[in-house]
């Protein structure tokens, strides 16, 4: 079971939750960016998808993305994967 961002929770500790949000949006961007580049790699050179180790090539690349360059602000309207991160009118 999950628990959105409750309106108290959010306003006592906002600059926690903004960026607990911003990381994930990032991830996520990042995460989508992977998945297109192994598409576009397995057309190109004739391999199945599943060669590839996904999350393996996720983690080696959010490793090398320094904060400054993680993109922002959210756009307005982006509800995180994660139900934990969703705020609560977003349910």
């Amino acid at each position: 079971m999950y628990m959105a961002i409750t309106e108290t929770d959010y306003k006592d500790k906002q600059p926690y939750w903004d960026f607990q949000r911003l990381q994930e949006y990032n991830k996520e961007m990042t995460m989508d960016k992977v998945t297109q580049l192994i598409k576009m790699l397995s057309d190109k050179l004739d391999v199945n998808a599943d060669d590839f180790n996904t999350e393996t090539i996720f983690e080696a690349m959010w490793t090398e993305i320094p904060q400054d360059d993680w993109l922002q602000p959210i756009p307005f309207g982006w509800r995180p994967k994660d139900p934990n991160l969703l705020l609560w009118y977003e349910i």
